[in-house]
């Protein structure tokens, strides 16, 4: 196979197959009482089907403002769906108490990786899960008062499948299930997406279509069908993982990326509440318009910078997002700051950003 002689340069987008020196897996907020999922989707189902068997639940509180695949995929349970305000911006969710009533769940989001815990009144009058898939190692996951907890571990770890539910309260969970075979299947198809990813990036003769196919498919089907427990492979990886010291480079990278974005005017960083206790999944932005987002956006697909969307709200699964949240998705873009990347990579995204703002500004 011909190789090029410069490594291709691309950020964000799927995670590729990483070189790195072995962790000992061990350092979890949840203990040997666990389940493992193929996706975040399979875990919060798996939950929900659980909670409406054995506990009678019949209706769960969401926040307004959450990716719109994983509220189908929690309506597709069959219980009832009902939404509170809360956001990335907002500063504590809006669920009333009287508004609670038995048989009541409630989903509380770190957004982002953003925030400290949110214990409220509300922890005792309904049954509370928790995602916590931007930030699983923070202080507030570690020392969560919440009845469950989630976390989509294949969104911050390099594995094609890969999510975690455990109790800190200690209550009952599911049983574990086994990784059904088309969703081997599609972690396999991911997989191998992945290691043509990392050969591309070295320089390697890979087609980037071909990659890309993989990961379309893998992708399509990860949540699919049945709810499924891990895969074998991804579950073997998780344990050799250094999380901390990934972590550690992430919260690195984000503070880089925000020493140049601060002089850039029209665009807010999201800033953590603790930086000691918290750690930024992205580096999360917000323009003041959705025409300067989109064509920052452009220009920063035509230097193969890949931002994500966290998340689109024009297509809503239930009916009462607030404007403002549905505004709010369209000023918003999330640049990966993960452990793929360096500081100087950070500084250098944030200045091609700069100079994006700036020849709007001015046409």
């Amino acid at each position: 196979m011909r190789k090029n002689n410069s490594i291709r340069h691309q950020y964000g987008s799927e995670h590729y197959l990483l070189d790195y020196d072995g962790g000992s897996g061990s350092d979890n907020p949840w203990d040997k009482e666990f389940r493992s999922y193929a996706s975040g989707r399979d875990a919060l189902r798996s939950l929900l089907n659980y909670g409406q068997k054995e506990i009678g639940w019949r209706r769960l509180w969401v926040p307004s403002y959450f990716c719109q695949e994983v509220v189908a995929s929690l309506k597709s349970t069959g219980i009832s769906i009902e939404l509170y305000d809360d956001s990335p911006t907002d500063e504590s969710c809006a669920l009333d108490i009287r508004n609670v009533r038995d048989g009541d769940a409630m989903l509380n989001v770190n957004f982002m990786g953003l925030r400290l815990q949110r214990e409220t009144e509300l922890y005792g009058a309904l049954a509370v899960i928790e995602d916590h898939t931007h930030d699983p190692w923070s202080t507030w996951a570690s020392e969560s008062p919440a009845d469950w907890c989630v976390a989509s571990l294949r969104k911050t770890l390099p594995i094609p499948d890969g999510a975690v539910l455990w109790s800190p309260r200690k209550r009952a969970l599911p049983e574990q299930l086994m990784c059904m075979p088309e969703r081997a299947y599609a972690s396999l198809n991911k997989m191998a997406g992945m290691i043509l990813k990392k050969r591309y990036l070295m320089g390697d003769d890979i087609c980037k279509d071909d990659y890309m196919r993989l990961y379309r498919f893998g992708e399509e089907h990860i949540a699919s069908n049945e709810t499924s427990g891990i895969s074998v492979w991804s579950g073997n990886l998780l344990n050799t993982f250094p999380t901390r010291s990934w972590r550690g480079k992430r919260l690195n990278n984000y503070r880089a990326f925000g020493r140049v974005i601060q002089d850039v005017p029209f665009v807010r960083l999201l800033k953590p509440e603790s930086e000691e206790c918290s750690c930024p999944f992205s580096c999360l932005i917000v323009f003041d318009s959705p025409d300067m987002r989109d064509f920052v956006r452009m220009r920063l697909l035509e230097r193969d910078v890949y931002p994500s969307v966290l998340w689109p709200l024009h297509e809503p699964v239930i009916d009462g997002i607030p404007v403002r949240h549905q505004m709010l998705s369209r000023k918003i873009l999330s640049i990966p700051c993960d452990m793929r990347y360096c500081e100087e990579d950070m500084a250098c995204i944030a200045g091609i950003i700069g100079n994006a703002v700036h020849e709007w500004a001015v046409t």
